[in-house]
């Protein structure tokens, strides 16, 4: 048993008389009475919450009470010691930690110029260097009986089938574009995505064929990169690669859209080759910082998505003779610390009842280092 229930059990059932009761009451109150009080003044006093130890305590002195009186002889209490007011120190206020800045809202334009000035502060790859460009592809495949595969003809607008396959590869870039470009080929392997009729089926036919011709860790080498087909590029019937491209191309962006008049781009186009050649990510930082400054020329180029780290923009074409309505969306996703492109994607044409304008042609995904050597 608790000491509070055997304290509340002794003496249980033994009338005490009340004189008795208040002799020791008034015995009790004259000993605390005679404390030393405080020499300070004490501060006004504030309201006390009474809670159950409290009352706890309350019930003891009341017994102690009793029990004095039933023993007919009251103790001389020890001389009561004062309890010292306690000092009461002011807590300081902690300076409230301020809200952090909300990240001004961006518009097309600040986030192209942001990516701008971000390829600038990227420095210039050394000779030996090489930029690995590591590229996740994902493949939409078209069918028809008319045109067969995509590369034939087909499309979303005309196709009977469709299915999906991904597929791996990396380059390595140098520092000097005119000088050997080393391809590595990956694996690829066949999705499970299928649209229309008999699409599994042709699709592992096609699988059957195109996957001859992966050989995973095969390297093949390429002066200035290869060929890049790109308006009438070459103009001037010399080399069409890549390394000559970037080597003609200007920085300034007012020059930059004249050079695309010049190698025979299309107006309608040139948000599509302006954000292809980004995601060729090769260019010098200021070719690419020119790039991104002509970029935000366009009406075609609206930013729809970004967070503090990415942003994404959507540029349009539009193909045919009356160049009526959007036919090609281009899609970047661009690194808002270093202006490379991490994501690419092409839709052409919009087919919603086949199958959903979300899922593109294309769509790739890099991954960028620099390196001191390639395979």
């Amino acid at each position: 048993m608790e000491l509070w229930q055997r304290t509340r059990e002794f003496g249980r059932g033994t009338e005490v008389p009340e004189d008795d009761i208040a002799k020791a009451r008034g015995k009790l109150v004259a000993q605390t009475q005679g404390a030393a009080a405080p020499s300070r003044a004490r501060s006004p006093r504030r309201p006390v919450w009474i809670g159950a130890g409290t009352l706890a305590g309350a019930a003891a002195v009341t017994v102690g009470v009793l029990l004095i009186a039933q023993n007919q002889s009251v103790p001389t209490l020890p001389e009561a010691i004062a309890s010292p007011t306690p000092v009461v120190t002011p807590k300081p206020v902690p300076t409230p930690t301020p809200t952090p800045t909300a990240e001004p809202a961006q518009s097309t334009s600040s986030i192209l110029a942001g990516a701008a000035q971000a390829s600038l502060n990227v420095p210039e790859r050394q000779p030996g260097q090489y930029l690995k460009i590591v590229d996740e592809r994902t493949s939409m495949v078209f069918y028809s009986d008319e045109y067969g595969v995509s590369d034939l003809g087909s499309s979303r607008m005309n196709a009977e089938s469709a299915w999906a396959y991904v597929s791996q590869s990396e380059r390595y870039v140098p520092a000097d574009l005119m000088s050997e470009w080393a391809y590595v080929q990956g694996g690829g392997a066949l999705l499970d995505v299928y649209f229309g009729a008999d699409a599994q089926v042709r699709a592992e036919e096609f699988w059957d064929e195109a996957s001859g011709s992966y050989s995973p860790g095969a390297v093949s080498y390429w002066a200035g990169g290869g060929f890049i087909l790109i308006g009438s590029w070459p103009t001037d019937g010399g080399d069409g690669s890549r390394g000559r491209l970037f080597q003609t191309m200007p920085t300034d962006p007012n020059e930059i859209m004249d050079w695309l008049m010049e190698i025979g781009v299309d107006p309608h186009k040139r948000a599509w080759l302006l954000t292809k050649l980004l995601a060729e990510n090769v260019g010098s930082p200021a070719q690419r910082a020119g790039l991104y400054l002509a970029l935000s020329t366009l009406p075609e180029s609206q930013l729809v998505a970004y967070d503090d780290h990415r942003a994404t923009i959507v540029s349009t074409s539009k193909y045919g003779a009356d160049h009526a309505d959007p036919s090609q969306w281009d899609t970047v996703t661009i690194d808002r610390a270093t202006g490379y492109v991490l994501e690419y994607s092409i839709r052409r044409f919009s087919n919603p009842e086949f199958m959903s304008d979300d899922l593109p042609d294309e769509h790739h995904v890099y991954s960028l280092s620099v390196v001191d050597s390639a395979p």
